[in-house]
């Protein structure tokens, strides 16, 4: 193109293997993939009895997977902070406040209305809190896709 200043190339994502199926992962699943630190952790309250957790600013979990609604599970609790949910690079909750007085488990945050197609959910710790949190954590427990 005569605009161009330069012959550069860009490559955002590479993606290879199968496309997830319509359905529930779990935090553990191959289909996630977790950027900075994370921990996890066990009990029966959780999905297949794991959650992943963070409270390092920026770290960020990513689901890729196809169809047209989207569900995010995760744990409130007394130690939770904000997370930032985008979808393919859209931010569509700045501030999603997973806070509780006590433990909940199973919240739900879904996303619906995408068009039918391949996208990407990414879940990022703003590494802040609601005054009434002792801590910045987020959790990911699963994530659900439907076609």
């Amino acid at each position: 193109d005569g605009a161009a200043t330069d012959n550069y190339v860009s490559i955002d994502a590479v993606l290879s293997g199968a496309m997830p199926a319509s359905g529930a992962y779990d935090d553990q699943s191959g289909s996630v993939a977790y950027q900075g630190s994370w921990q996890q952790n066990t009990d029966l309250a959780f999905f297949d009895g794991t959650q992943s957790f963070s409270n390092q600013m920026g770290a960020s979990a990513s689901f890729l997977f196809s169809g047209t609604e989207v569900s995010y599970m995760y744990v409130a609790n007394n130690n939770r902070g904000y997370a930032r949910i985008s979808i393919d690079g859209t931010v569509v909750t700045p501030q999603l406040d997973e806070f509780a007085p006590a433990r909940e488990p199973e919240q739900v945050a879904t996303y619906s209305g995408l068009t039918n197609g391949i996208h990407i959910l990414t879940i990022t710790v703003l590494g802040q809190h609601d005054g009434a949190a002792t801590d910045n954590f987020i959790s990911l427990d699963a994530l659900v896709s439907l076609r």
